[in-house]
């Protein structure tokens, strides 16, 4: 009887131990080693870098750059001909990875005062960027940002331009 119970507690102590050694595999698994923790921050900060090259060297000129409290935008035209759209969410700035890529926009001349307007359409939302150099009121000109969901208007928003702002020394 002694035999069968000393058996027993011996099974019980080494299945406890393997069921530890099985956890603590496990969750080394998981994390991967300290080299591979290192390594892929690093790794995703050069894949942020070279999108924001590639970003970079797409690039003909810059139409717009603006930005209210949640958004910062720019429109680009591209070195094919093309516009882009290209916005971070704050506080993200343009040296992070943009959080909203569009291509293939329209450019609308509204009359003859030389407003534009700059739409990117990604299913059923359109953005636009509305450069409004006229305007009956101060308030009703400058750039601001449209967002439509099937042609429903969500955000309106007037925009700070960036790119007419100078550092002065």
């Amino acid at each position: 009887m002694k035999k069968i119970v000393l058996l027993i507690i011996l099974t019980c102590l080494f299945s406890c131990k393997n069921s530890q050694k099985e956890s603590i595999t496990r969750q080394k698994e998981t994390e991967g080693t300290p080299k591979e923790n290192i390594l892929k921050p690093k790794t995703e900060e050069h894949d942020v870098k070279r999108q924001l090259l590639k970003l970079t060297s797409e690039t003909k000129s810059n139409i717009i750059h603006c930005e209210n409290k949640k958004f910062i935008i720019k429109v680009d035209r591209l070195k094919n001909g093309g516009i882009r759209y290209t916005s971070w969410n704050k506080p993200k700035t343009i040296s992070d990875k943009p959080n909203l890529l569009l291509y293939d926009g329209k450019i609308e001349q509204q009359g003859t005062g030389g407003g534009y307007h700059y739409i990117f359409t990604s299913g059923k939302w359109s953005y636009i960027i509305e450069n409004n150099l006229m305007g009956e009121t101060a308030e009703s000109m400058g750039i601001f940002l449209k967002l439509l969901n099937l042609e429903e208007k969500l955000i309106y928003s007037k925009m700070t331009n960036l790119t007419t702002k100078k550092i002065m020394i």
